[in-house]
């Protein structure tokens, strides 16, 4: 996984609360190369102080079986904050309430 502004989103708002996005790389390469636009952009977010993502694998294997503390989406997150290796979008407490509840809160399973 590439870790760069272009992969990794920090979500935060003006409260300091954040939030990380962070995108499939090779979905957004298939997108750059593509004519027709078709491919799909995927991406997770991570609450990299709660160690949580809200991938598939990280419910499965880091939840229900307890066998995976952190998926690669949190790996990722974490190394990008490290090394300052991120694009930081500013949003409104709102923004980061709603992405929370609607996606946080619900796991992706795509």
């Amino acid at each position: 996984m590439l870790i760069n502004e272009r992969t990794i989103k920090k979500l935060t708002t003006s409260s300091g609360k954040y939030l990380v996005k962070v995108f499939n790389e090779k979905i957004l390469f298939k997108e750059q190369k593509s004519k027709n636009n078709s491919a799909r952009i995927e991406y997770h977010y991570c609450l990299v102080n709660g160690n949580y993502c809200n991938c598939i694998q990280f419910l499965y294997d880091g939840l229900i079986q307890d066998e995976l503390l952190w998926c690669k989406h949190l790996i990722a997150a974490k190394l990008a904050l490290a090394m300052g290796r991120y694009e930081n979008i500013l949003i409104d407490d709102q923004e980061y309430n709603e992405i929370c509840m609607n996606t946080i809160m619900k796991v992706q399973t795509s």
